[in-house]
Parts: C-alpha cells; structure tokens; sequence
C-alpha cells in the first residue's frame, strides 16, 4: 500500500482549490461577457427610438410576432417599411422594454400601407376603400337622394368620376364599408354635393360666406 506523505496532501489539496478557483472564475467571467450587467441595445425602428433590449435575439422573435399579428388584424397583404438599427451601451438607467411595450412603439413607428381602392372625382380624391363593390356602393348612395321621389330620373356626374386601384394606401386612411356609406349619408356629405357645377379651386374649400364646396356635382335629367 503506498502511503502518502502529509506534503503531497497538502499540494494536492491546493491543486484542487485552484483548479475549482479556476473554473469558478472562468464561469464567472463567462456570464458576464455574456449577459453584461448594465449593458444593452437601444433600439431605433425608422428613425424612432422605441425602446431597449439585453440581445439583438430578443427583438427578431418580437418583430416576428408583431408582424403576425398585425397581419391578422390588417390583412395578410399590407406592407410596410421596417429599418431597425440597434445601439449596444450601458443602459445609463434606463430600464429594458417590456415586450407589450416595445411591440406597440414599434406598430406607431410604421408606415403600413395595403392594397386598395380610390374614388377620385376629376383629379381630386374622395375617399379611399377596401374593395371594389364598396366604391360602387358610395358612388350610388350620393346618386340616391337626387332620384328617390323621382320616377325615370337618370342622374349623372358633373366631374369625371373614377374607380381606381392602387396597391399602396394608407391603411389609416382606408375606410370599411360602413364607414364610407356613413359619411356619404351624413348631413354634411349630403349638402356638399350640388345639382349646378361649380367652380372650384380646391376639394372642399369654402368660400367667403363660409358654405362648403361640393367635390362631386351632379345632374337631374
């Protein structure tokens, strides 16, 4: 049996406490180049500062979930532009940016636009519509009031009146169907359209007696 002198326990003990020194070190060392206390990314999305992170990582997985539920809500064919750039630095007190909260900054830093339809009279835009059917729809509400008591009346448009598509819209300024009928029948709307053309400079302006200026004028025949 070999014996081992009390020398060679004692080094071999000291071995142990700087190997499990080192390790514990090199551990140490490891979680703070990784997670870096203090440290983060502010993070600009189209100019706008929306908020800061810990890791770039974090953010890809946010903006994929933004953009799947802005999809879901807007339509699976809007766009949008989306130039992020990330600042790495101490946080200076500022605190890391929940995901709710960093996902809604982001949402009021876009752009969103979606595929759509114009009602233009002349050169001037009426409104701006989802689908086809309900610019027809508008067209024959602001026709309705001139020939319901009317038997055989055939009304036409003074201006040139057109239905046009276009596949970038302001998704804000795009109205629902019902939005748009609501407008065209609404008093306002009603007394805004005239039965003698008018010479107009600008879409909705008023003139010195303070009565608006009709976009569309029509004819009673």
């Amino acid at each position: 049996m070999i014996k081992i002198s009390k020398e060679a326990k004692r080094r071999l003990l000291q071995n142990k406490i700087y190997l499990y020194s080192i390790t514990a070190l090199v551990c140490l060392l490891g979680f703070l180049v990784y997670y870096q206390p203090g440290v983060g990314y502010e993070v600009t999305l189209n100019g706008t500062q929306i908020g800061f992170v810990k890791r770039v990582s974090q953010l890809d997985s946010i903006m994929k979930d933004m953009d799947s539920s802005l999809r879901e809500a807007k339509g699976q064919d809007i766009t949008y532009e989306k130039n992020i750039s990330y600042q790495k630095g101490k946080l200076k007190g500022h605190t890391l940016t929940e995901k709710e909260e960093l996902q809604l900054n982001a949402i009021s830093a876009l752009d969103i636009k979606s595929p759509g339809y114009l009602i233009k009279s002349d050169e001037n835009i009426l409104m701006a519509v989802k689908d086809e059917k309900t610019a027809n729809n508008v067209l024959d509400a602001i026709k309705t009031p001139f020939i319901s008591d009317k038997e055989d009346a055939k009304v036409e448009f003074v201006q040139k009146v057109n239905i046009v598509k276009a596949p970038k819209i302001d998704i804000e300024k795009i109205l629902t169907a019902y939005q748009a009928l609501a407008v065209v029948k609404s008093p306002i709307s009603v007394a805004s359209v005239s039965r003698s053309a008018i010479d107009r400079q600008t879409p909705q302006s008023s003139d010195d007696t303070g009565s608006v200026k009709p976009l569309i004028d029509v004819k009673v025949t």
